[in-house]
């Protein structure tokens, strides 16, 4: 199944094949339902922090599909951001941990999950050009790894 987000904040429910599934500029709640799923964004600006897409079961056989040229596999979490505000988040993706096309996992207190940010052609988080992504209950490990394709 290929599901695209509208112009709307879309709730897109897969199937238990390997699903496709494209973000729209809304804040869309994306759930695969098995297989191996890849979750795409055509623009950074489709998830920022204002808006950020939700994966409800991201798991470990998962892609998430990012644009321009970032790739990378992530097992760890960059560290913790006191709160959903772009300073605290800012405070954990500095420019030496966030560097230019790149993508960064994090955690957020009060929140369960992991956060993944992937970053424009500048380095550091900026809320205004960096999409977030929120694993809703993944917790990221050696053993569960964020694939960024």
């Amino acid at each position: 199944v290929n599901l695209s987000g509208f112009a709307v904040a879309c709730v897109l429910i897969g199937n238990s094949e390997a699903n496709r599934f494209t973000a729209s500029a809304r804040k869309d709640t994306l759930t695969g339902n098995a297989g191996a799923d890849t979750f795409a964004l055509n623009v950074l600006g489709d998830s920022l922090l204002t808006a950020f897409d939700v994966i409800t079961d991201y798991s470990s056989i998962d892609r998430i599909d990012a644009p321009g040229a970032i790739a990378a596999t992530l097992t760890t979490s960059s560290g913790n951001a006191t709160s959903l505000s772009s300073s605290a988040i800012a405070a954990v993706l500095t420019s030496a941990a966030f560097p230019a096309n790149s993508a960064r996992a994090f955690t957020v207190t009060g929140q369960t999950g992991t956060f993944i940010a992937l970053n424009n052609a500048t380095a550091g988080f900026s809320s205004t050009t960096d999409a977030i992504l929120h694993l809703s209950g993944y917790t990221i490990g050696v053993d569960n790894p964020v694939t960024i394709i």
